[in-house]
């Protein structure tokens, strides 16, 4: 296995989500196992109906971005709230210094122009991995030891201590909301009361995660995608497996990011990146699943994905935005075909960090040059 190691060019490998091939949390069956199953799993054989990824260069659609305000600001994350039209919140701090990582806020704007910081001096102190609002409105902030919560819009503030949530945070529409949160070092935790009360489910899921996805109709079902793969848990995080892996070479290393079909979640996404390698066509771009994670197909490799969401005007969603280095992506094919969205002010383009599609507009963060927004382009026809 040491040679193959050594010497195995890197290979992407779809294997099924087989129940025998999970582990458990509760047994203590963590990072130690999932890095031996990275290493040590034979290759299994390749899906079926495996598509060559496409390499055509990106076509581009001329824009004029707009700024948002928070500029000279470095903003990590976005979110909007479902509930009142045209309000948005953004996590971030003044870029430079020790004001990088010691002076981090939250913000909220109803005009898409005026920040307001709501941070009270106990969000943002620590660095926050995740943001969400839900279908109520209540805001959820996690940081690497804890969540914070806030019922009415940022004007007052609760803190429950003891999730993990410094690298992504998932919230699903159940009454009351189920939460979960994933930590760097510390695991993975879940919440059934809406952020109350939470139950560390495994201390050892040491998988650096970059994103969470949980089915709604099927709260139990949550996705997990970082440096480990892509797993799968249809018990709240209890049992995982592997849907999505890779084989480590020399110098290959898949970052990926997971985007759920919200109305047939058997449709997986997955955008990502050479961690070692930039634009490598044969560990970045978009894979997608149309079967739960059991096959994937490589559909387009034109540039490295940082970042991915539906439109959501789309009600097939069939069109997807994506984050590249230093510019945003929008396809209306499912992923087959990619446009740049281009335009001036050219700084719009320095290292975008997250993004979301707020009515008919695309709203950027960016490192160092606070949010900017752009009209997104027309829907093509229904069929």
């Amino acid at each position: 296995m040491r040679l193959r190691a050594r010497l195995g060019r890197l290979r992407i490998r779809a294997r099924a989500a087989e129940e025998d091939r999970s582990w458990n949390a509760e047994a203590g069956l963590g990072g130690a196992f999932l890095a031996a199953l990275l290493l040590l799993a034979p290759p299994a054989a390749a899906p079926a109906a495996s598509a060559q990824a496409s390499r055509a260069a990106p076509a581009s659609l001329q824009t004029q971005w707009t700024r948002e305000g928070l500029p000279d600001h470095f903003v990590y994350h976005l979110a909007a709230d479902p509930t009142r039209p045209g309000r948005l919140y953004a996590y971030g701090g003044l870029f430079g210094g020790k004001g990088r990582n010691t002076n981090m806020n939250l913000f909220r704007s109803d005009d898409g122009g005026q920040w307001e910081n709501i941070s009270q001096g106990n969000v943002g102190s620590i660095f926050a991995g995740g943001l969400a609002v839900d279908d109520s409105g209540v805001v959820y902030v996690s940081d690497s030891h804890s969540i914070h919560i806030s019922r009415d819009g940022g004007s007052a503030w609760e803190t429950v201590s003891g999730p993990p949530g410094d690298r992504a945070l998932a919230v699903v529409p159940t009454e009351p909301p189920t939460l979960y949160t994933v930590g760097g070092l510390t695991g993975f935790a879940r919440s059934t009361d809406g952020g109350v009360t939470w139950d560390l489910i495994d201390r050892q899921l040491l998988c650096d995660a970059t994103s969470l996805a949980a089915d709604a109709a099927a709260p139990s079902t949550v996705y997990l995608a970082g440096a480990c793969g892509v797993l799968r848990s249809k018990w709240g995080g209890t049992n995982w497996s592997l849907l999505l892996s890779v084989s480590l070479g020399s110098n290959a290393y898949l970052i990926p990011y997971i985007a759920l079909n919200p109305s047939d979640p058997s449709v997986l996404y997955v955008g990502g990146y050479n961690g070692y390698s930039p634009d490598d066509p044969a560990v970045q771009g978009l894979w997608r699943s149309r079967d739960g994670g059991v096959s994937w197909d490589h559909v387009n490799s034109e540039f490295p994905i940082k970042g991915l969401r539906f439109d959501e005007r789309d009600p097939s969603h069939q069109t997807l935005l994506a984050l590249g280095d230093r510019e945003l992506f929008w396809s209306a094919d499912g992923g087959a075909t990619w446009a740049s969205l281009r335009g001036p002010p050219a700084s719009v383009t320095v290292f975008p960090h997250d993004f979301i599609a707020s009515g008919d507009r695309v709203v950027v963060a960016t490192n160092g040059d606070g949010i900017w927004s752009a009209p997104l382009p027309p829907l093509p026809p229904l069929p």
